[in-house]
């Protein structure tokens, strides 16, 4: 082959090569090569392992993974207070991937993504107690609550809840499943995939109810960074989405740690 022809086959493999990576969204990482991910650790169920340098599994673990595939980067994690991800400090990663959902006031300090996983305010109660007879926004009022403070289900649960009873304002969901188990409070209110881990894990706590408001866990990015990466991110999660891999990644690490299906939790209507 003569050096003209080596050239335009030169050309058009970076032309192809080039039209692959603006088909599947063009990601620009802070450093060449690697996608930087932040996460609050420990969150078992989404990440296996509680340190950035030694993890090896979980729900969010594997989709980092495979945003970083697409992405055609090499994939690295840093461990980051959640209360720093929600103020817009990603220590310069370049997403966060940390069950973090959307709100209007969060989008001063983040971009957000398209959501990864459904979610809505759940009812985290003692196995036996004042919190299992849940079930509307009556008994919901009557009783006292732990919630995470800063989140949008403690928003939820002033402005539609509005427990006539103390509420406990905690730091993660960790601590509000204890105020429960501790008896502290009758329920803590918290996002549903991570109610249902929280259950998996004790014979003394269970998901008794579900809100009927729709939230979504999505991927963080810093504000400061180049828009193009959100529309990126889109991509990738909308072909992961078609493809099945959310489902089977969701299968693979959540579902066998909850206490019950999803779809088994109660609806407290409310409207």
């Amino acid at each position: 082959m003569g050096a003209c022809a080596l050239v335009a086959a030169g050309v058009l493999a970076a032309a192809c090569g080039e039209a692959a990576r603006t088909a599947r969204g063009a990601f620009e990482p802070r450093t060449e090569g690697q996608l930087l991910v932040a996460t609050d650790l420990p969150a078992p169920g989404f990440w296996r392992g509680e340190a950035a340098d030694a993890l090896d599994g979980g729900f969010e673990w594997a989709l980092a993974h495979r945003l970083a595939e697409r992405f055609d980067l090499d994939v690295g994690f840093v461990d980051v207070p959640l209360a720093d991800i929600l103020a817009g400090d990603l220590h310069g990663a370049d997403v966060a991937l940390a069950q973090v959902t959307a709100t209007d006031d969060r989008e001063d300090q983040l971009r957000f993504s398209a959501p990864y996983l459904d979610s809505s305010p759940a009812v985290l109660a003692p196995t036996e107690g004042d919190g299992d007879d849940i079930v509307d926004l009556a008994t919901a009022r009557a009783r006292r609550w732990a919630v995470v403070a800063g989140t949008p289900v403690a928003g939820f649960l002033d402005d539609t809840v509005q427990p006539d009873a103390g509420t406990r304002r905690v730091a993660d969901a960790t601590a509000a499943a204890d105020a429960v188990t501790a008896g502290r409070v009758d329920a803590a209110l918290v996002e549903l995939p991570t109610a249902l881990l929280l259950a998996g894990g004790t014979d003394d706590l269970a998901v008794v109810a579900r809100f009927d408001a729709l939230t979504g866990i999505a991927a963080a990015l810093p504000d400061d960074g180049p828009a193009g990466n959100v529309v990126a991110v889109d991509k990738a999660l909308a072909a992961l989405g078609a493809d099945g891999t959310l489902d089977d990644l969701h299968d693979r690490w959540l579902s066998p740690a909850y206490a019950t299906d999803p779809g088994d939790v109660p609806v407290i209507r409310t409207r």
